[in-house]
């Protein structure tokens, strides 16, 4: 991606800014019963075993790696994102859970561009709501298994197309929304099914150990989650 991109984000994701949230009747019951849902955070957070180190690839506001920390799953702390603010927002995020004294590093990085990590350097990395949003999801899916040691874990996270809501939409002739920020389709540029997401993992030298989904009422969302999910959530480890 280009400094266009770069700029997108950093306005898509300004502090304060009120972007889109859930709309019509799916929208309207979410709201309602998100005291029951499973978010995507905890959901990985809950995936990831004691290790050194952590990256968080798209940080957002720095909390996952606040859980990590905090309940010593892991001691060094990495995190990027595109956006130079949300950067910031991780910065504050991690200061105030973690002390001012904590070290931690956060990298402003197009992950369409290759990390600037060593090779073999971390013990996992988690990838939420990013990869559709990526130009290139292979290359993207490359340099995580660059940089992860042999057995490193990957937790990565992202919409399912194949969500009923969607195929129902498809059928009626409308385009299935995976989002819901701005820009077409919350700027989301790849779909992605279960089976297609653990092949490409596979492709590239994972083995997928868990496949599942997040949201309300997650569990009984599991019973089905290509049909019931509207998110797909793996656990795969570097082979």
């Amino acid at each position: 991606m280009s400094g266009g991109a770069k700029n997108f984000y950093n306005w898509l994701y300004a502090e304060g800014r009120k972007g889109k949230g859930p709309s019509g009747v799916l929208g309207w019951i979410f709201l309602r019963l998100r005291k029951y849902e499973l978010h995507r955070v905890k959901a990985a957070f809950s995936l990831l075993e004691k290790g050194e180190k952590l990256i968080d690839l798209g940080c957002g506001d720095g909390t996952l790696l606040a859980l990590a920390k905090k309940y010593r799953k892991y001691n060094k702390l990495y995190g990027v994102d595109i956006a130079s603010n949300v950067v910031q927002r991780a910065k504050k995020t991690l200061k105030k859970e973690l002390g001012k004294d904590e070290k931690f590093t956060l990298v402003a990085t197009d992950l369409d561009k290759q990390l600037p990590f060593k090779n073999n350097c971390f013990d996992a990395a988690v990838c939420l709501a990013v990869l559709e949003h990526i130009f290139d999801p292979y290359f993207t899916v490359k340099e995580i298994k660059r940089v992860l040691k042999r057995n490193g874990i990957l937790i990565l996270e992202v919409p399912n197309l194949v969500w009923f809501p969607r195929r129902l939409s498809i059928l009626i002739g409308n385009l299935p929304k995976t989002g819901d920020e701005e820009g077409w389709d919350s700027a989301h540029l790849h779909y992605f099914t279960f089976k297609a997401t653990k092949k490409l993992l596979e492709d590239f030298g994972f083995g997928v150990e868990y496949a599942g989904t997040t949201g309300i009422f997650s569990g009984f969302r599991n019973l089905w989650p290509s049909l019931l999910g509207g998110d797909i959530l793996i656990k795969a480890r570097k082979i």
